[in-house]
């Protein structure tokens, strides 16, 4: 059961910014280090509210400074009026279109607010983000939640009432189009109130953000006491809302790039030995490669439903070979925690050291990484599906941090929401 309002988000100035495509930047720190430094260039690009940089003490501060200099300067404006803002994303796959709604409100925190978390949280990154609300009193990117809608009531009605809608904003960066619309209409604004009443919610991303606005609240609470009326900013969590039976929103696995390891790939197939066995597919031009990378992904799917864990491997001293590495025995566990035990500590690589690992939104940015000499190795994972992430989040299993990812791929600086700034229709 869920409280969902309308707000006024915090957005690009449309009279300075008629173009947002070099201005976004992917969400939930799924963006390698090479893309961050080159958005971070444009000295207006969202990252550099979301990437702190500078000492302990005063990254979070500069992240300040920033937000409040583009509201000062016009950069940032604060839209007129609450509303529930519609998002429609398009992208390609395999040269076919596919396109999903969802929409970005507030979630309200209660007392008794309670969410199965499907995967556990890099307490690293809670404390980040945490010091970053605190000292900004902002939230710059959405939790995201899927709701179960068979009937796709809410997301029809959305659907129909876009169609009569300017967009707010159009974005066209990282292969797919994101459209932005202000929701008018009360009679659909009221359905999304009610219908949410009544909705069970599943964390799908920035399961760091949620841990992050609930530990802030808890705090407030506590040194507002008395005075706490629950109806402070604060208890509000910036989110976007997709329907689980959208057949193009998927949750996707998320691979693993190795910034650096010593040994050689014979050592590595050497040192877990014992409870793999190997493979290799060649190719010799683009052409080879584009099914080979096709070859690989159906391999690992199709040994996925048997039980049996594959796992891609690619390393740059040989470029024109992908690895697999399959575990001999069957097993029921998710492909992440087999890795992580019988690979990562047996490597004695740490998952959540990101000077060595880094996380990758897809198969073809990993393999780029490691070609252009960014990672020396990368493993390709599989075994994600939204109806297996929610069958573990009921039963209160959760998974290694950045297991999956929503897709399409979110972004981030399209909309925030500010503590101080944001009006909300309670």
């Amino acid at each position: 059961m869920a409280k969902v309002l309308p707000f006024s988000g915090v957005i690009y100035n449309p009279e300075k910014f008629n173009n947002l495509d070099g201005l976004v930047v992917p969400s939930y720190n799924l963006i390698s280090s090479s893309l961050r430094k080159k958005l971070m260039e444009d000295l207006n690009n969202f990252s550099h509210l979301v990437f702190p940089f500078g000492s302990e003490q005063e990254k979070y501060k500069n992240v300040v400074n920033r937000f409040f200099g583009w509201l000062l300067r016009d950069i940032l404006v604060i839209d007129k009026s609450p509303s529930y803002y519609a998002v429609q994303i398009e992208t390609k796959e395999n040269g076919i279109s596919k396109k999903c709604v969802g929409f970005y409100g507030l979630l309200k925190i209660e007392d008794q607010f309670s969410l199965n978390f499907p995967e556990t949280v890099d307490e690293s990154l809670v404390m980040d983000k945490y010091n970053l609300l605190k000292e900004s009193q902002a939230i710059f990117e959405p939790v995201c939640f899927m709701y179960r809608d068979q009937s796709k009531f809410i997301e029809s009605k959305i659907e129909e009432a876009i169609k009569a809608l300017v967009p707010l904003f159009e974005v066209n960066a990282f292969k797919n189009s994101y459209r932005v619309y202000k929701i008018k209409d009360e009679q659909l604004t009221k359905d999304i109130r009610e219908y949410f009443e009544k909705a069970n919610l599943y964390v799908a991303g920035g399961q760091s953000i949620l841990s992050a606005s609930l530990k802030y609240r808890e705090e407030m609470k506590n040194i507002r006491g008395e005075k706490f009326s629950g109806q402070e900013p604060f208890n509000f969590v910036f989110s976007v809302f997709f329907n689980y039976f959208n057949e193009t929103v998927q949750l996707v696995p998320v691979q693993r790039g190795i910034k650096k390891i010593d040994l050689s790939v014979n050592d590595i197939m050497k040192s877990i030995a014992a409870n793999y066995k190997f493979g290799v597919i060649q190719f010799n031009d683009a052409r080879e490669e584009v099914l080979a990378k096709r070859k690989l992904k159906i391999f690992i799917e199709e040994n996925r439903k048997k039980n049996i864990l594959s796992f891609g491997f690619y390393h740059r001293s040989f470029p024109s070979r992908y690895f697999i590495f399959t575990y001999k025995t069957p097993v029921n566990e998710f492909d992440i925690n087999v890795l992580n035990k019988s690979i990562l500590d047996v490597l004695r690589i740490n998952p959540l050291d990101n000077s060595v690992v880094e996380y990758v939104y897809n198969y073809d940015e990993l393999f780029e990484m490691v070609k252009n000499g960014e990672f020396t190795a990368g493993f390709i994972v599989d075994g994600v599906n939204k109806s297996r992430i929610f069958e573990l989040s009921e039963r209160k299993i959760s998974l290694p941090p950045l297991s999956f990812s929503f897709y399409p791929l979110l972004i981030s600086g399209i909309l925030l929401y500010s503590f101080r700034y944001s009006v909300y229709t309670q």
